[in-house]
C-alpha cells in the first residue's frame, strides 16, 4: 500500500467594521497621560474585528467530489487557545476553542470583538494543539540519524513517529548490527552510534526503554504571534 501525504494549509483572515457614527455623535477621548489607568477604565468600544483560522487540504485533486469528503480542519487539531491583548482586553484570556464541542466537522473558527478607540494595532496570541492518538513524539538527532532507516515512513529529521513505532525500530537497529551480548543476551552492548544516544557502553534490555524514553520529545502546540491592525 502506498502512503500518500497530503499538506494541511492553515490560513488566517482578519476584517474590521468600523461603527456607524450618527451625526452629531460625539465620543470622548481617552484622556492622555495615566496609560494604565486608560487601558483600564477608560477604553471605548469602536467598531468590530473578527480573526478566522481555516485549514484545508491541499492534494493537486482538482475533483469537487474527492474534495468534500476531505477531512477538515477539526480532524487535526483538538483545541486552540487564543490570548488577546491584555492592556486592551482586560481578564479575558485565554480564550478556547474545541474541536469536541464545536460539533460537527468545520473548517475552522471565528473569534469577533469590538474595536477600541484610539488603538489601531493590537496583539493576539494563537496556540493550536494537534489531535493526536496515539501521542507523537519528536527524536533527538543522534536517535534520529541511526534509526532512521528503519521508521516508516521514512521523511525527516523534523517529523514525529508513534512510540510504537520508535520502539520497533530500535529493536531491528540493534538486532541487525548484532548488539546483544553473546554471553549475557540480557544487556545490549552498545555500538559507537549508540554510545553517542545513551551516554553509554551497555545497558540491560530492561532499561533501554526508559533511556529511550529521555531522547523523546512530545510534540508541543504551533504557537504563533500576531500583530493585527
Amino acid at each position: 500500500m502506498q502512503m500518500i501525504r497530503k499538506t494541511l494549509k492553515v490560513s488566517f483572515y482578519y476584517s474590521f467594521v468600523p461603527s456607524v457614527k450618527l451625526e452629531g455623535e460625539v465620543h470622548a477621548a481617552p484622556s492622555e497621560g495615566h496609560a494604565d489607568q486608560v487601558h483600564r477604565s477608560e477604553l471605548l468600544d469602536d467598531g468590530e474585528w473578527t480573526f478566522r483560522v481555516e485549514g484545508t487540504i491541499i492534494d493537486g485533486n482538482k475533483n469537487a467530489a474527492c474534495q468534500s469528503t476531505a477531512k477538515k480542519f477539526s480532524h487535526f487539531f483538538r483545541k486552540a487557545i487564543l490570548d488577546l491583548d491584555d492592556q486592551l482586553y482586560p481578564g479575558s484570556n485565554p480564550i478556547e476553542w474545541s474541536s469536541f464541542r464545536s460539533g460537527d466537522d468545520s473548517d475552522g473558527f471565528s473569534i469577533s470583538r469590538p474595536g477600541k478607540k484610539g488603538f489601531q494595532t493590537h496583539r493576539l496570541r494563537l496556540q493550536l494543539l494537534r489531535n493526536q492518538s496515539p501521542e507523537r513524539f519528536a527524536l533527538s538527532p543522534d536517535l534520529f540519524n541511526a534509526i532512521s532507516p528503519y521508521l516508516t515512513p521514512n521523511c525527516g529529521p523534523d517529523d514525529t513517529f508513534v512510540k510504537a513505532d520508535i520502539s520497533f525500530a530500535l529493536w531491528q537497529y540493534i538486532k541487525e548490527k548484532d548488539l546483544m551480548k553473546t554471553d549475557d543476551c540480557r544487556v545490549i552492548s552498545h555500538d559507537e552510534v549508540l554510545q553517542r544516544v545513551f551516554e553509554c557502553h551497555e545497558q540491560p534490555i530492561h532499561a533501554i526503554m526508559g533511556s529511550l524514553q529521555t531522547k523523546l520529545t512530545p510534540v508541543g502546540p504551533t504557537v504563533i504571534d500576531f500583530t493585527l491592525q
